[in-house]
């Protein structure tokens, strides 16, 4: 004999768990308290990109393209949690700029280092007035996008 199992129906209109206003103000709270780590882990990233730049002389190695790659995606992510908008997306316009090293097939210092030192900058947004970074954000874009590579 099969026994008659509800399954989720048997807990419509209770009330148990975290209103989404609970919820929200709970993961707020989480997330300040990993704030400093999170800050942490972003001056990690610059000074890894930063490292790998010293070192680069000519195009990098695939696995080194994919190492900046991925620390500028963390970049992004996390600067993007934390309310750093402009740095977010300078490391999102850099992402784009290595995607398009793929259809250009030519590596872009010029372009790697101004993204670079604009995100070093825009990590300490209080030191940039918003209109500043409005221009320097759409000055990435038009580097990111070029076609001709440098």
């Amino acid at each position: 004999m099969v026994k008659d199992n509800p399954g989720l129906a048997q807990f419509v209109g209770t009330s148990a768990g975290l209103t989404a206003k609970e919820a929200m103000n709970y993961a707020g709270l989480k997330l300040e308290l990993l704030r400093d780590k999170s800050l942490a882990e972003i001056d990690d990233a610059l000074d890894g990109i930063s490292g790998y730049l010293r070192l680069l002389k000519d195009t990098p190695p695939l696995a080194v393209e994919q190492e900046l790659h991925r620390l500028a995606c963390a970049i992004l992510n996390l600067a993007g949690t934390y309310g750093f908008d402009g740095l977010s997306k300078a490391a999102y316009s850099l992402c784009a700029l290595i995607d398009e090293r793929a259809t250009r097939g030519q590596w872009d210092r010029t372009g790697v280092d101004v993204h670079f030192d604009a995100m070093r900058l825009l990590r300490y947004p209080e030191s940039v007035r918003d209109s500043m970074q409005e221009r320097l954000l759409d000055g990435l874009a038009k580097v990111a996008t070029r076609k001709d590579g440098g």
